[in-house]
């Protein structure tokens, strides 16, 4: 028994060294990725995009306000429009309507607009669920955007659910295939 105690620590102490010198290894293997991306060329992507490339906000918010003025209260039929009527564009304007809606979706990250998915709520907000409902909130138009930017603790007095916004991300992908099916 006794030297089964012994062989039993030597393991133990064995495995300890072992793991100290591997987890020593792993950090040092860090470490020296770390200095060689932080001297790297390594660009954050685009927030803002030149205007030659996306589509006015005017042009933006009126293909918005008129899918949400045929479809008031069905944000599918709403998206369905949107792909529909963006696949009759050439190429540079859905690339345009993608672009600029990012920089929107960008423009309402702020903890105000999160802070306005938790009062409503009353729960957690994953990144997820922030995202589309930043896609939601763009889907009610420039109005309802800029009281979102300008006055969240207004739209919180007025919202009561929100659809998952998450169709909105889609549309552009999908007018493009829906492009490509009819040429085709």
């Amino acid at each position: 028994m006794k030297y089964f105690l012994i062989i039993t620590g030597v393991v133990v102490i064995l495995i300890f060294i072992g793991y100290k010198y591997v987890n020593y290894k792993f950090i040092k293997a860090q470490e020296s990725s770390f200095k060689q991306h932080i001297n790297s060329d390594l660009k954050e992507s685009q927030r803002n995009f030149p205007d030659s490339t996306k589509l006015s906000d005017s042009e933006f918010w009126n293909l918005i306000e008129k899918s949400k003025t045929k479809h008031p209260n069905n944000f599918d039929a709403q998206m369905d429009y949107l792909t529909e009527h963006l696949s009759k564009f050439p190429n540079e304007q859905i690339v345009g309507f993608e672009r600029t809606l990012r920089e929107k979706i960008i423009e309402l990250w702020n903890f105000n607009v999160k802070s306005l998915y938790q009062i409503i709520y009353g729960e957690y907000v994953s990144t997820d669920i922030f995202i589309y409902f930043r896609f939601w909130i763009v889907s009610n138009g420039q109005e309802f955007f800029q009281t979102a930017l300008e006055n969240t603790d207004e739209l919180a007095e007025k919202t009561i659910a929100y659809d998952d916004g998450e169709g909105l991300l889609y549309v552009a992908d999908r007018a493009f295939i829906l492009k490509k099916l009819r040429i085709i």
